[in-house]
């Protein structure tokens, strides 16, 4: 259950306040309860086409001691979830391990070899000097963070042996879209642009209008 009051600006009227709550409440069954409740679209799968079929196979690399635990345990949910499952693939590249601001460890994948190979995506990405300039005259403001949001698309079946991962423990793959792949970008706006008809920048959107009474976040809530 998330807290409706931290969503929302104070400054809001008491009616505007009312009908935001309403709002979020009748669909709270949109918003992510963890960060491993994930939905998954079927709208585009992310495919890797690459410039011969020779596999990209790296050794893995050392863990400390301190985060193999840690590790294991990132593994183990992204698994429960569907996200990866074990893989036989000729394909292996390194995980490299980040620790976020707040704290937790980010598990990545070093894919700059299979990237190097893959044909790269031409589709246009949004400028951010084009994006502020679409705000003129904006004075309502909503922002939508999709979480874990390239973990949505699924990926092509016939592609996702590419995306195979080595740890000390096994070899991994993707079923969804992992983040580091060079077209991931690409991918991303063409589902933002097909379901929401917007530009993203990141994997957090904005919605902004004129006036109260034209903003028009359900109607992002209902098509997302």
């Amino acid at each position: 259950m998330f807290n409706v009051p931290n969503l929302l600006w104070p400054g809001l009227s008491r009616d505007q306040l009312r009908q935001a709550k309403c709002l979020l409440m009748k669909n709270q069954d949109v918003f992510a309860s963890t960060d491993y409740d994930l939905g998954v679209t079927n709208t585009i799968r992310h495919t890797i086409p690459t410039v011969d079929d020779e596999p990209v196979k790296q050794t893995y690399r050392r863990i400390p001691p301190c985060q193999f635990e840690e590790v294991q345990e990132h593994v183990r949910k992204l698994l429960a979830k569907g996200v990866i499952k074990p893989s036989t693939s000729p394909y292996a590249s390194p995980v490299v391990l980040v620790r976020k601001t707040d704290g937790t460890l980010r598990l990545c994948v070093d894919y700059r070899k299979l990237n190097g190979k893959t044909r790269k995506d031409a589709y246009p990405l949004p400028r951010i000097q084009e994006s502020l300039d679409a705000l003129t005259n904006a004075k309502w403001f909503s922002t939508i963070d999709l979480i874990s949001g390239y973990h949505q698309v699924e990926m092509a079946e016939e592609d996702a042996q590419k995306t195979a991962f080595i740890t000390p423990f096994g070899l991994y793959q993707y079923v969804r879209m992992p983040f580091g792949l060079c077209n991931a970008p690409g991918t991303f706006q063409r589902l933002m642009q097909a379901c929401l008809g917007i530009s993203i920048s990141n994997l957090s959107c904005a919605i902004w209008t004129t006036s109260w009474f034209t903003h028009r976040l359900l109607k992002i809530i209902w098509r997302g």
